[in-house]
């Protein structure tokens, strides 16, 4: 099958938003936690959209999308914009999908390592989640 090239531009998106994601639930749905470490979902983002670059083809997202600074930056606006509890709304959503979080970076992971790419930070992120319901 043919990968379109608006897929590959879903696939890097998910690449940049599914670790910081996963960020959040770690730090127990609390955005003000999960800022204060934003550089290990950063990392993630960027070993995930080298991953999907190499699978899809797909031009990486820009840097500042998986930086520390741009994830903080998407939070706090999020946060400010957003007519409803952010908090409360990512915790819902996050929850309902949580085997679909951890299957994609379950994915990234084993197509990042049969390829040789780094894939550290991504899996120990994934180690962050729980394996059960969240």
């Amino acid at each position: 099958m043919k990968t379109t090239q608006a897929h590959g531009a879903a696939e890097m998106l998910a690449a940049a938003n599914i670790p910081l994601a996963a960020q959040v639930e770690s730090a127990g749905w609390s955005l003000q936690g999960a800022r204060s470490d934003l550089g290990a979902a950063s990392l993630a983002a960027s070993e995930a959209a080298g991953i999907v670059a190499a699978v899809h083809g797909a031009k990486p997202s820009p840097a500042i999308a998986r930086s520390a600074a741009g994830m903080r930056a998407a939070l706090s606006a999020l946060s400010l914009l957003a007519p409803f509890d952010l908090e409360r709304y990512l915790r819902h959503h996050f929850t309902k999908v949580a085997a679909q979080t951890r299957l994609m970076l379950d994915d990234l992971i084993d197509e990042g390592a049969a390829r040789g790419l780094p894939v550290t930070r991504l899996r120990r992120l994934r180690a962050d989640l729980a394996d059960g319901s969240p």
